[in-house]
């Protein structure tokens, strides 16, 4: 069984998103996660007719410090403003450090996160019923949302999204 239900991204991954990803992340660009969540509103129109919650992918606080905001929390919080659904940053946490996903194989990747992410005992607490979006900024080979999305039991999964910015798009034979 697949460990999500969906998953929509408002772009492909191409020069210019990789460009607006990198200032987003990495320069400091903060004010383009409106820009980025107002592209994904439309991307996951398809998720709005339910009762959703928007649940970004969690950093590691060691990373979280380095880079002094989580990308994915900024783009959630946003997802939140723009549709009104709430935002839950606690329900999952990373348990460990891993590497950065960034040149590893879809194998590696998948080997990196797999047991790096726990669901807490406030999703336990606040689940009512409610369609998970998990949000990234980027979907690459999927590992890091497989890896959250087989958190919530198996009972949940039907109700697990995914919403990102990009998603890269691999050739035939499965090279990104």
């Amino acid at each position: 069984m697949a460990p999500l239900a969906r998953s929509r991204s408002a772009v492909i991954y191409d020069d210019l998103a990789r460009q607006l990803v990198s200032q987003f992340k990495y320069g400091d660009r903060l004010e383009l996660a409106k820009i980025c969540a107002r592209l994904m509103v439309g991307a996951g129109q398809d998720y709005w007719g339910e009762k959703c919650v928007f649940v970004p992918v969690p950093l590691h606080w060691r990373r979280r410090l380095a880079r002094r905001y989580n990308q994915s929390q900024l783009l959630a919080d946003q997802l939140g403003v723009q549709t009104g659904f709430p935002v839950y940053r606690d329900w999952v946490q990373r348990k460990r450090p891993t590497r950065q996903q960034v040149g590893l194989s879809s194998k590696d990747r998948e080997q990196n996160v797999r047991g790096a992410f726990v669901v807490t005992e406030r999703f336990l607490e606040q689940y009512e019923g409610q369609h998970i979006v998990i949000v990234d900024d980027v979907v690459t080979t999927g590992a890091t949302v497989d890896a959250i999305a087989r958190c919530f039991k198996k009972r949940y999964r039907d109700k697990v999204n995914v919403l990102s910015f990009a998603r890269v798009v691999m050739d035939p034979i499965g090279a990104i």
